[in-house]
Parts: structure tokens; sequence; C-alpha cells
């Protein structure tokens, strides 16, 4: 059940109300089976999986045109992300869905630690009813049958290499491409670069183009390794206590659009562990259209094992900076079922 207040110091354009209620409940069943069985690949023992699933939600029509929109914005299209309850990210759109979502997957894992080392899969979706709440200045889509969906990913050593494609029902060209490479070598430490094409449509901000092209640049990093500092000895990786006292960490996220060529989506920060309190800092702006930005400012202090004060930035960093770890959450070791999602 999705609950929302807006009080506005002026309305939303056309619109006459500055209080707005909003109440959205949503249904969702979610099933899978899990297959597994050692095989020998290149020399290598492994263990294979087999991972089909299916999803439904329904979520009823709510009319939210007269909302304003701060930060919801189209999630992107993978398979992580296929099978959630809402299209949008945010919290200003709810999508109404009546939908049936499957796929499977196959993953070859390490028998010993259970780490992942390559994975491929499908995913498509399937709407039951057409859907009606949209971002503004979209307008809604009439299709029932989504693209297909195919992803493949590996992993070797500190690198992440990712791979997805989505093809319409009706062609075998792929509509859209997104490549992915990661550079994680310990805890706190990574850095990721994706490229994302997709033909035929408008570029993110609104101006005509035959396709849309952007890039992104994400990463979480310690200062100290500017400065040739050691990371303290904090015991078990595992305890989530990040490199030790009195570190500054940089995060940041970048989505450029070539089509445009101007940045859309942009967020800078500082975090700094002093080991009893953490404080963050992060500058988030969001192109809107072409002449329009939204721009946030988010503050917080931690008091470990205690309290957080201020606006969290966890929420967004986590959604932005693929790897991204908090300073102070547990971090566990690799597992064979820590994939699912």
């Amino acid at each position: 059940m999705n609950e929302t207040l807006y009080q506005l110091d002026t309305p939303v354009s056309g619109e006459t109300d500055t209080v707005y209620k909003r109440i959205v409940p949503t249904l969702s069943l979610d099933g899978g089976l899990f297959f597994e069985r050692n095989t020998r690949l290149l020399g290598n023992d492994f263990t294979q999986t087999l991972e089909p699933r299916v999803m439904y939600v329904r979520t009823p029509y709510h009319d939210q045109s007269m909302l304003p929109n701060y930060d919801s914005g189209a999630k992107t299209y993978t398979l992580s992300t296929i099978y959630n309850e809402n299209l949008f990210s945010g919290g200003d759109r709810i999508s109404d869905m009546d939908m049936l979502i499957f796929g499977a997957s196959t993953r070859f894992l390490d028998p010993k630690s259970g780490a992942q080392l390559f994975s491929a899969g499908f995913a498509q979706r399937y709407s039951l009813a057409n859907q009606f709440v949209t971002l503004p200045g979209i307008s809604p889509s009439g299709t029932r049958l989504n693209d297909f969906l195919v992803n493949a990913n590996a992993k070797l050593k500190a690198w992440t290499l990712d791979g997805t494609a989505q093809f319409p029902e009706s062609s075998r060209q792929a509509e859209t491409t997104t490549l992915t490479t990661r550079y994680s070598p310990s805890n706190y430490r990574t850095l990721s670069a994706s490229y994302r094409m997709q033909q035929g449509v408008a570029s993110v901000l609104g101006t005509q183009s035959a396709m849309s092209e952007q890039v992104d640049l994400n990463w979480q990093w310690p200062l100290g390794d500017l400065f040739g500092r050691a990371d303290d000895n904090v015991g078990s990786s595992s305890a989530g206590r990040g490199l030790g006292a009195n570190r500054w960490y940089t995060v940041a996220h970048m989505n450029y659009s070539l089509s445009d060529k101007r940045m859309v989506n942009s967020m800078y920060g500082f975090e700094y562990d002093a080991d009893c309190w953490i404080g963050r800092i992060v500058l988030k702006k969001t192109q809107i259209d072409v002449n329009t930005a939204d721009r946030s400012l988010m503050f917080q202090i931690e008091f470990v094992g205690f309290s957080r004060v201020g606006v969290s930035p966890l929420a967004s960093l986590r959604s932005n900076i693929p790897g991204y770890q908090n300073l102070r959450e547990q971090i566990t070791p690799p597992s064979r079922f820590s994939q699912y999602d």
C-alpha cells in the first residue's frame, strides 16, 4: 500500500489545488524454481543452475497527472528491474499494472565459495490490460507484449562485464543495447562505465533523433588512495567497518546524452567516516527537459548504531552507483543465492 501526501506552494500547471493525497495498492505474486547440477568446463569444476521465474503484478489505475514530478523516471529495462512492481523510479509516479512477467536464467558458480562467474538469461513482460500512467509529455503505450530481453554477465577477478540486448517482437535487430564494465578491486572501491543505445526514439530530453545514446560513469572510492594511504586493519571484511577511521570517500554518478550533447543526470558527493559517526553530503541534478533541471542537496549525519539525522542519500547512491557499499553495512561473502532479486 503506497500513500503519499503533497502540500505544494503553487499548484501544478493547469491545476488549482495545492494539496493532493494519493493511495495506491499493489498485489504481487512471485515464484520460481531452482535447479542445479555439477559440471566441468575448460578443465574447471562448476555448479550450474537453471532458474525459471514467473511474477504477476496488479496495481489499479490512479490518475496522477495533477501531481508534480520531482524525481521519477523510467527504470532501465534490464533483467534485474523487469521483476519490479513499479515501472518508474522515485516516488512521484506509480505505474498501473495488470502484468505477467516470465523468464529463466542459468549461472555458473564456484562450487567452493558460491561466487558467480558467468550468467545468462532472458525475460519478457505481457500486459493483460493497457497502461495509462506515464511520465509528463509521454503518451501511453498500447503494446501488450513487451520486447524480448536477453542478458549475459561474466566476472573476471576484479572486473565485471555485462551485456543486455532488447529485441522487438517483430524484428531480429536489437532495439536497445547496453554494455557495462565495472572494476571493483576491493571493498568500498568500485568504478563502472556503461553505454546504452536505443533505436528509433527521441532523445531522453525530447529532441528528435534517429536513436538515443547515453553513457554512464559511476564510482565510490576512498580519497586516501590519492595520497598512498593504506587501509587500516579493521578486522574481518564482513564486519562492515569501512577502511578505518578519519577517512574521506568520494561518490559520483554521471549520465551523459550523446544525442543531446549534454548531461542528463548527475550526482556528486562525499562521505566522511569518523568511526563513531559518518557524514554524507550529495548534490543531485536531474534534467527534466532541455530548459528545466531539478536540483537537490542531501546531507546526513549517521551516529553509528544509534540513529541518522538529515535527508538520506543512501537510496540514490545504491540505485545509481553499481556496487556501492554502505560504510556500516555488513558485507556478506559470495553466495549462490545472492543474485536472486
